[in-house]
């Protein structure tokens, strides 16, 4: 009876390992190579998020789109994203 557990026990194991060697060589060779890309379209969308939310919030204070105004307006918000960014980074390090 041990023996057969023992068998089972081995057969299992070799088993997860196989599996598992096969999710990584899968992973290397179909997901990491799209890796790169999927995080320049992440970053270019959340780029232009950004972006839009400027725009909708300078127009919301009455600032037309285009105008100096909106454009220091935008400028200055950038700015103000940039601090906070910054801050909320040193804060995480500590």
């Amino acid at each position: 009876m041990a023996t057969l557990a023992r068998r089972i026990y081995n057969t299992i194991e070799t088993a997860l390992w196989a599996s598992l060697a096969a999710f990584v060589i899968y992973f290397c060779a179909v997901v990491a190579p799209g890796v790169p890309e999927a995080r320049a379209r992440y970053k270019a969308l959340s780029t232009l998020e950004v972006a839009d939310e400027d725009r909708q919030y300078c127009s919301k204070w009455g600032m037309i789109s285009a105008t100096r105004t909106a454009d220091q307006c935008i400028s200055e918000l950038e700015e103000f994203r940039a601090k906070v960014l910054q801050r909320s980074f040193e804060e995480s390090l500590f």
